[in-house]
């Protein structure tokens, strides 16, 4: 009988936060509810609820009344991780005031900061880092690598000047960032990168080269910039292959006919197969690949 007078004052309870009813909610914490009551480990704590409600009322209710910040249930996230993956930028203020640890990791090893980013909040990710998110904080991206990946570039801009290109790790987070802005083909961020001192033509085991980024996204005109900036057409990956073998193999004869008018060597050989782009393209059946080629062979050889 106790548990269900537990699951029902946990329910009542649940359900005036997820109706933003503040008065009552008010009301149940003055009568001595527990702010971070949750009965047999229910779905989800009451400050995180509030968060999810939208409500920055009843969020500031419960933390008055000492909900605590860092509670989370199963490793999911704490009311701060909810915040900042919806958003709500005027609770994550709130929150932070309230001493939620901003660069606390989720069972994912996400912050709060990447959430705001991987969920395109651009507002709540520049009030992060004004609060003191770290930009170094790491689980497969770091916040620079994400934010070039979705290409926004004013958050990059923004963590750029605060993250120099100097030290060693700060290079290969550049040079990763570099990549990803290649592979989705955001031209304005790879300026950026380039300026501030990435190098294209550098080397990093399990991140591809900006140029060979840009063909497997078929970005063409990013290819023809990187290009520009002397980005090596001869270059390798780690399969052995060259850029226009990587072309050819896919098909992409736009960028096909970027890669031969820089002058690209339609005679190399792929360092396992032995083969050439004319016979990727043949394997894969791309007959206008193989005719433009073909024609530029002729072309080469009547030269």
């Amino acid at each position: 009988m106790v548990v269900q007078d537990c699951d029902a004052a946990y329910y009542s309870y649940s359900s005036l936060i997820q109706k933003n009813d503040v008065e009552a909610v008010e009301a149940l914490l003055i009568n001595g509810i527990n702010p971070n009551y949750n009965p047999r480990g229910k779905i989800k704590i009451p400050l995180i609820e509030a968060v999810i409600s939208s409500s920055i009322n009843v969020v500031s209710i419960l933390l008055r009344h000492r909900a605590l910040p860092y509670l989370t249930l199963n490793g999911d996230g704490t009311a701060l991780h909810y915040a900042a993956a919806l958003g709500h930028t005027n609770i994550v203020r709130l929150l932070i005031r309230h001493e939620a640890n901003i660069n606390s990791p989720n069972k994912a090893g996400y912050t709060p900061l990447f959430l705001a980013i991987q969920y395109n909040h651009i507002e709540t990710a520049r009030h992060l880092i004004e609060m003191g998110a770290s930009l170094h904080a790491q689980c497969k991206e770091t916040a620079l690598t994400l934010a070039s990946y979705a290409g926004h570039y004013q958050l990059v801009k923004t963590i750029t000047s605060k993250v120099p290109n100097e030290e060693k790790d700060q290079k290969r987070e550049y040079y990763v960032a570099l990549s990803q802005a290649s592979f989705k083909g955001f031209t304005r961020i790879i300026k950026l990168l380039l300026r501030l001192g990435a190098d294209v033509n550098a080397s990093y085991e399990g991140v591809s080269p900006p140029l060979f980024a840009s063909i497997y996204g078929n970005r063409v005109i990013t290819a023809r910039y990187l290009i520009s900036k002397n980005a090596n057409i001869e270059a390798r990956n780690q399969g052995g292959y060259t850029p226009l073998m990587e072309a050819a193999k896919r098909g992409h004869e736009g960028m096909m006919k970027i890669l031969l008018d820089a002058g690209a060597d339609t005679n190399a050989k792929s360092l396992i197969e032995k083969e050439t782009a004319y016979e990727f393209a043949q394997s894969g059946k791309f007959h206008d690949v193989c005719v433009l080629l073909a024609k530029h062979n002729i072309k080469e050889h009547a030269i």
